[in-house]
């Protein structure tokens, strides 16, 4: 299924590059905004963090509207702006208490368990467990947005749904996480906007990486993975609906056919050439 969830996700780009690209350059726009409020204040002050905090309200908002537009591209649609516009309308608070708990976390680690519990061996090992208490949530919450706007759950609802992903996809999850860390070369450049100098967020602004492939990319290829990734539980629904208790049990233990569950994406997406994909009028 992997292979496939990139191939699908890099054609869904590939097929609507303006909009990905119109996404990419709201990112830095509210990025380069961020940068250089933080440039204005002295580090380790209140208002730091709290400009910190609104950069990443307004990214999480923005989000929301993004995936509003890539859950439609994942569905082979032609995307309107009123629904990138109405996501925003509708699901921006789902957005802010997302950041508020991210930020809770954050600086809870960071000011009060770490000078805390360093101190000592078992204070040590509570560190350890805490950090991966924070671990698991990041895991957990890579598909919360996809998530909420394709099933349109409350916010405490789409949390349990991401953990219950997360523990039933384990390794796909993991993996999920590696690759968008992996192919996410445009990070350095979002660091550069929004902590190095003006010479230096100028030269990263007109970076290619930050426009195309993106962060709007990365937002589409989750977008795909949860759709792709609902195909299980749609065939398990099924299964049970039909079935007898011995029956359901086995078929927990059923190897998913993501062949047969994925035969209709890959005829929609097909098979491309790189003449085909530049000049597709050729074809």
């Amino acid at each position: 299924m992997f292979p496939f969830l990139i191939k699908k996700a890099f054609f869904d780009m590939w097929d609507n590059l303006f909009r990905i690209f119109a996404l990419n350059l709201g990112y830095v726009l509210i990025i380069t905004g961020t940068g250089f409020l933080l440039n204005a204040m002295p580090p380790q002050q209140i208002a730091y963090f709290g400009v910190l905090v609104l950069g990443s309200a307004a990214l999480s908002v923005f989000t929301m509207g993004t995936v509003a537009i890539t859950n439609e591209i994942s569905d082979y649609k032609t995307p309107e702006w009123k629904v990138f516009i109405e996501a925003v309308q509708h699901r921006w608070l789902l957005a802010i208490i997302l950041v508020a708990i991210n930020s809770a976390i954050f600086l809870f680690l960071l000011f009060i368990a770490l000078p805390v519990y360093a101190q000592s061996t078992i204070g040590l090992v509570a560190l350890g467990l805490l950090g991966w208490a924070a671990v698991f949530w990041l895991l957990a919450c890579q598909l919360f947005f996809p998530l909420v706007t394709r099933l349109g759950d409350p916010f405490g609802k789409a949390v349990r749904k991401c953990f219950m992903m997360l523990f039933d996809n384990t390794s796909f999850m993991v993996a999920l996480f590696i690759a968008l860390n992996v192919s996410a070369p445009y990070v350095i450049g979002l660091f550069l906007l929004l902590f190095l100098g003006f010479p230096t967020r100028l030269l990263a602004f007109g970076s290619p990486l930050l426009l195309l492939p993106g962060p709007a990319s990365t937002v589409l290829l989750l977008t795909v993975a949860f759709k792709l990734r609902l195909y299980k539980y749609d065939f398990l629904e099924k299964q049970q609906q039909s079935e007898t208790e011995p029956e359901r049990r086995r078929l927990r233990r059923t190897r998913i056919p993501w062949d047969a569950l994925l035969a209709e994406d890959r005829e929609l997406v097909g098979v491309r050439t790189i003449r085909g994909m530049i000049f597709p009028w050729k074809e």
